[in-house]
């Protein structure tokens, strides 16, 4: 009687392993074939988006003012100057700031300050061309800055 019983339980074992390794199987497939898909959104809210090489080097950030990175110049990374500049910021090759679209305004005690500008930068220099626009109060500047 404990040989039929023994046989009754190996069968029962070998149906639950089939069913199990099918299930696994099914399960793997199905990661496979979904793992190509983009994402798709309506809409996202975010603080910082960071574009980077392959090894991780920064090419871009796309950041809010408290997100925003500090400049990197000749390697040197300044971060007493990080959260300062909400926009796009763009890296070079090596991984240097090398200019980008900022913009910003604040009104206080009735005095307003406003600016924008795209500006690109000289190779481990600061920036050499941009259009840009700056106001205090009603003073107002605009132009393309060479």
């Amino acid at each position: 009687m404990d040989t039929i019983k023994l046989h009754k339980d190996i069968r029962i074992l070998k149906t639950y392993a089939l069913i199990l390794t099918v299930l696994i199987a099914g399960l793997f497939f199905i990661a496979a074939k979904q793992s190509g898909k983009k994402a798709a959104f309506d809409e996202i809210d975010v603080k910082r988006i960071n574009i980077v090489e392959k090894d991780g080097r920064l090419r871009l950030a796309i950041a809010n003012r408290d997100r925003s990175p500090g400049p990197i110049i000749g390697g040197v990374y300044m971060k007493t100057r990080e959260g300062q500049r909400p926009g796009m910021i763009f890296f070079n090759d090596k991984g240097d700031e090398c200019g980008g679209m900022t913009w910003g305004s604040s009104e206080k005690d009735g005095h307003i300050n406003a600016n924008a500008g795209l500006m690109f930068d000289q190779y481990n220099q600061d920036q050499t061309v941009g259009i840009t626009y700056r106001q205090s109060n009603s003073e107002r500047t605009a132009g393309l800055n060479v």
